[in-house]
Formats: C-alpha cells, sequence, structure tokens
C-alpha cells in the first residue's frame, strides 16, 4: 500500500511537472520505468530468498539444537536474546 501511494504521489507530481513543461518525458515512458525497476527488485528478492532458503537448510540441525540447549520461554527469552546479542 506505501509503494502504491508513494507511485501515485509521484506520477501526480510528475503530471503537474509535465504540465507546466511540455518538452518532459511522456508519462508512459516513466510508468515503463518504474516497472522495470520493480522487476528489478523482485528479482532481487528472489535471489535473496534463495539465500536465505540455503542458510537454512545448511544450519536448520544447528539452530534446532541451539534452541534445544537454551529452552526459551516467555520468562527468559528477553534474557537470552540480551546475552546473545552483547556477544
Amino acid at each position: 500500500q506505501q509503494a502504491e501511494a508513494v507511485f501515485l504521489s509521484y506520477t501526480f507530481h510528475m503530471s503537474a511537472m509535465r504540465s507546466e513543461n511540455e518538452d518532459s518525458r511522456p508519462l508512459n515512458d516513466e510508468i515503463e520505468d518504474a516497472r522495470q525497476r520493480d522487476g528489478e527488485l523482485d528479482n532481487l528478492g528472489k535471489q535473496l530468498a534463495a539465500i536465505g532458503d540455503d542458510i537454512y537448510k545448511r544450519y536448520e540441525t544447528t539452530f534446532d539444537n541451539f534452541l534445544k540447549d537454551l529452552d526459551p520461554n516467555l520468562e527468559n527469552a528477553y534474557d537470552i536474546f540480551k546475552k546473545i546479542a552483547s556477544r
């Protein structure tokens, strides 16, 4: 929703500028540029997801063992997090 609001605000602003300056690019070109950037971000997201999946597969047993050893619960979770974060 936020991205859509930013995009709509941008296109409104560019439309207003275009009406002030008739030499600017057509709005359709700007929309196409935004779509291409979105496609690049989609590809980046897919690559990051694949990396995350790979890390999960490699270290799943290690993380499970850490959690088993730490035995977090509502009473000690904050203290465990604080101890790990301070290292």
